[in-house]
């Protein structure tokens, strides 16, 4: 095999090429066992040799995963192409196959979508069985370029046009759960360096002629769009590059900054619960990626539209986003709250107000003072209301929403039925019967964090006034 025979002084330099990205990088720390994906292609086969000739001085074992598509008649001369390779290498080997075209019908994906899903699954399961701690593929810098433009087609942040990692925890559940990071030890490398690496090192990579395939997106971007930029730029690719490596390193920055943020932000666990307030002063660019981090906390993933309608309902503070994947985010006046859809909480007992003082109610507490005056100050921030103290019949109480609740909220001119406010103010299912109802002889003189009553305003006759501030302890 070309691994025993002499090298070239090219392939030599290549090398030293892949050598010295993966320690610039640290992408193979040594003592790792690294399980390398190969299709038989020329990426993947110039990794493999690499890594074997680089092996000693990286400190790494290796391994070797093949994943029969089953898209092509020659898919099982393929497989049998690999695994000749990996006994040649004395390197263990492992091959599953996988109907990619029917799991794309079934699951209604696109083959590259479908392909790319039963290849890492396929790659987590085999790293699991030979206890590898690493998967290394074969993405080269035209790889980049590529995806950066795919992500730029389809719309996306600096997360996405940071496009490929050179080292990154694996992008399955089954694999990130047990440590396992993918590393791109040709990320350095162009597609044309490893054309010629293997025809000066002899090495009979196969042809897939899938990826001239006009049906895929990916060879579309790569044999139609990029040689029209390359029309225009003839150093387009380098270009994409840059600009990827410019987003990975901003997103990096943000990606620290939103994690501070969030401990910042967090002020409970079970169920996760962020400020709305602390939250809502922060820049978008960090409340978006505060948002997303606590979704992955609770085990699911934003997209970036949700991301973006989660930032509007902080800036509301009220309503629901409801996610397919079963993750409810409530956003009250006071807090964002993740949990699930049918979380319901135990009503409030009807409690006695201090005034002036201070009263926990449930998950409560409602401050009430006197506020100088006239003319009187208070009631414009969230959380806060002012009302007429001269006209108040008895004690304030505050309790849950009852059956037939009518009110007059303030500025209108007939009463409401609470029930339909607490909709048109997009208060969540969920979170109308913990939200406190402040009362006097059971009529309502405020629904808490949201509405006065129109009856119990302050006007010019007031003398004196009460002052009603409500927050989670």
């Amino acid at each position: 095999m070309p691994v025993e025979r002499a090298r070239s002084s090219h392939g030599r330099a290549f090398e030293r090429r892949v050598l010295t990205y993966c320690g610039r990088l640290h992408l193979l720390p040594a003592g790792e066992r690294v399980l390398v994906a190969v299709s038989g292609g020329p990426d993947s086969l110039s990794l493999l040799f690499t890594l074997c000739h680089l092996r000693e001085q990286l400190g790494v074992e290796l391994a070797v995963g093949h994943l029969d598509h089953m898209l092509r008649d020659e898919s099982a001369r393929d497989a049998s192409f690999v695994a000749g390779i990996a006994q040649a290498l004395s390197l263990s080997f492992r091959t599953e196959k996988a109907d990619v075209g029917a799991l794309a019908r079934d699951n209604r994906q696109s083959i590259e979508q479908a392909a790319r899903g039963a290849r890492y699954a396929f790659l987590a399961r085999a790293a699991a069985e030979l206890k590898a701690t690493t998967v290394a593929t074969g993405h080269t810098q035209d790889d980049l370029a590529e995806t950066f433009l795919l992500r730029l087609l389809r719309g996306s942040g600096t997360k996405g046009l940071a496009a490929i990692a050179p080292r990154a925890p694996f992008p399955l559940e089954e694999g990130r759960s047990s440590g396992l990071n993918v590393a791109r030890p040709l990320l350095g490398i162009t597609r044309d360096d490893v054309l010629d690496y293997c025809r000066h090192e002899g090495l009979p990579a196969l042809d897939d002629p899938t990826n001239s395939l006009p049906d895929f997106t990916r060879n579309r971007v790569r044999h139609e769009l990029m040689p029209t930029l390359r029309s225009i730029n003839p150093v387009i690719r380098d270009v994409l590059v840059r600009t990827a490596r410019t987003s990975a390193r901003d997103e990096e920055l943000l990606h620290d900054l939103a994690g501070e943020a969030m401990v910042e932000v967090t002020i409970g666990r079970s169920p996760l619960r962020l400020d709305r307030s602390l939250l809502q002063a922060l820049p978008p660019a960090l409340g978006v990626r505060v948002l997303r981090r606590a979704a992955a906390e609770a085990g699911r993933e934003l997209s970036s539209r949700q991301s973006e309608e989660a930032l509007r309902l902080v800036g509301t503070g009220s309503g629901r986003l409801d996610l397919a994947s079963g993750l409810s985010i409530h956003f009250t006046p006071d807090a964002v709250v993740y949990g699930p859809p049918s979380t319901a909480q135990p009503k409030l007992p009807p409690t006695a107000l201090a005034v002036p003082g201070e009263t926990i109610v449930g998950p409560w507490r409602i401050e009430a003072g006197l506020p100088d005056g006239p003319p009187f100050e208070g009631g414009r921030a969230s959380g806060e209301a002012i009302i007429d103290l001269d006209i108040l019949p008895g004690p304030l109480v505050a309790r849950s929403r009852r059956p037939g609740d009518r009110f007059q909220p303030l500025g209108m001119d007939r009463d409401k039925k609470l029930q339909d406010f607490l909709v048109d103010e997009k208060v969540p299912r969920a979170e109308r019967d913990t939200l406190p109802i402040v009362t006097v002889d059971e009529r309502i003189v405020w629904v808490a964090g949201l509405r006065i009553a129109h009856p119990f305003r302050v006007t010019e006759k007031t003398t004196r006034a009460l002052l009603l501030r409500v927050a989670r302890p």
